[in-house]
């Protein structure tokens, strides 16, 4: 987004256009009438010019708002990093307790395998015998 974009909310072919349009009307307001007549439409042009810039603007300006086209401050982007790593870490603390309950299963299935079919099976003893 250039300079124009982001301070005008219009670029600078708008502006052109726009300044273009103005200095016809100018011209045609001073070649067609003379004297202190043509002066006075003259400004009426330039001020109704600015007038519909002004609109342009607003227009523009808002839809660059609605749209999200001004981006993140600095603190607010900051703000925005920060909660995504902790979002993160609060992912990989989540796969760590799943992790630590997955090997506890794999234990209790190893040893669960490991006896032997004459000795009794301690299925609720934590750490039980090893056969």
């Amino acid at each position: 987004m250039s300079w124009f974009d982001r301070t005008l909310g219009l670029d600078a072919v708008d502006l052109a256009i726009q300044a273009t349009i103005t200095a016809i009307g100018v011209a045609i307001a001073t070649s067609v009438f003379s004297g202190p007549i043509a002066d006075v439409l003259a400004l009426k042009v330039v001020g109704i010019s600015v007038l519909v810039l002004g609109w342009r603007r607003h227009r523009a300006r808002k839809r660059m708002a609605k749209d999200g086209a001004f981006g993140l401050t600095s603190g607010e982007m900051a703000a925005e990093r920060f909660q995504d790593l902790e979002d993160r870490v609060a992912e990989l603390e989540a796969a760590q307790t799943r992790m630590a309950e997955l090997e506890e299963r794999l234990d209790f299935a190893e040893r669960l395998l490991a006896q032997s079919p004459d000795k009794p099976a301690v299925l609720l003893e934590p750490g039980g015998p090893r056969g």
